[in-house]
C-alpha cells in the first residue's frame, strides 16, 4: 500500500496539522487521509485547557474548550466552507472537522514534552492495530491484550508477524510490497470476527503484567557485576 505525502496518486495520504488544502485534496480524490500536530496544546482534554486561558479543572476545561473552538469558529468557519463549496465538497459544521482526520491525528512531539492525557486515544481503546511489527509495538500491542495485523516491510519484522501468527494473535502476515486495501481490511476482519484470536491475546496480555522486563535486566547485571 502507497501512503504520500500530499501525493494524490498513491493509496492514502499524510498532511500536516491544519492542512486546510492538503485534505481538501484527498478528500476529493476520495483517499483517506491521516494528519500530524507538532502542538500537543491544541488537542481538546478536560485535563487541560486552551492555550491561553487558566487551567479550571477537569469539569470547567471542556467548557473553555468549547469557549475557544465556538469563537474559532466564528472566524475560520466561512473561509473554510467557501473555499469547500467553490470545490463542490460538503459544508462542515466545525473547523476542526478540516484540521484533523476523522481517521487518525498523530501527535509529534517528544514524550519529554507531552504526556498523553487520559482522555485521548490509545492501544486500550483499540480493538486491533495494524502496524510494521517492529518488536517495540508487537509487544505493546501484546501488552494490551489486543491482536495484531501485521504489514511487514524489513528483516526481524518478518520474524515478529510469524510469531504471533503461530501464538493465534495475528491472521496471516502481510507484506509492504503486495498488501492492498482490501487484503488489510480482511485480515482485520478476521481480528476482529475471530474470539479465539481475542481471547488469546487478552491472554498473553494478561502474562505480560506480571512481567518486570527492566527490574529483572537490572537483577542480572548486578549479579554479574557482584562475580567481578
Amino acid at each position: 500500500m502507497k501512503i504520500g505525502l500530499q501525493t494524490w496518486g498513491s493509496d492514502g495520504d499524510i498532511n500536516p496539522f491544519i492542512a486546510l488544502a492538503g485534505g481538501l485534496a484527498a478528500e476529493k480524490a476520495g483517499k483517506p487521509y491521516v494528519t500530524v500536530t507538532l502542538n500537543h496544546g491544541a488537542i481538546p482534554s478536560h485535563t487541560i485547557p486552551p492555550p491561553m486561558l487558566p487551567n479550571l479543572g477537569p469539569w470547567l476545561n471542556p467548557l473553555s474548550w468549547m469557549l475557544a473552538v465556538g469563537v474559532l469558529n466564528r472566524i475560520m468557519l466561512p473561509g473554510i466552507n467557501r473555499l469547500r463549496v467553490s470545490e463542490g465538497v460538503r459544508s462542515v459544521h466545525t473547523f476542526r472537522e478540516v484540521i484533523e482526520s476523522p481517521l487518525c491525528n498523530l501527535i509529534a512531539v517528544s514524550r519529554a514534552f507531552c504526556t498523553r492525557q487520559c482522555d485521548w486515544a490509545g492501544h486500550q481503546h483499540c480493538a486491533a492495530v495494524v502496524h510494521h511489527g517492529g518488536a517495540g509495538t508487537t509487544q505493546t500491542s501484546l501488552s494490551y491484550g489486543i491482536p495484531s495485523v501485521i504489514v511487514a516491510h524489513i528483516a526481524d519484522q518478518y520474524f515478529w508477524a510469524d510469531e504471533l501468527k503461530r501464538l493465534g494473535v495475528a491472521p496471516n502476515r502481510l507484506d509492504r510490497r503486495s498488501a492492498t486495501p482490501e487484503s488489510i481490511a480482511q485480515a482485520i476482519r478476521q481480528a476482529l470476527d475471530t474470539p479465539d484470536m481475542q481471547n488469546r491475546a487478552k491472554n498473553l496480555g494478561r502474562q505480560l503484567a506480571t512481567e518486570n522486563g527492566v527490574a529483572k535486566a537490572v537483577e542480572i547485571i548486578t549479579k554479574m557485576d557482584k562475580k567481578k
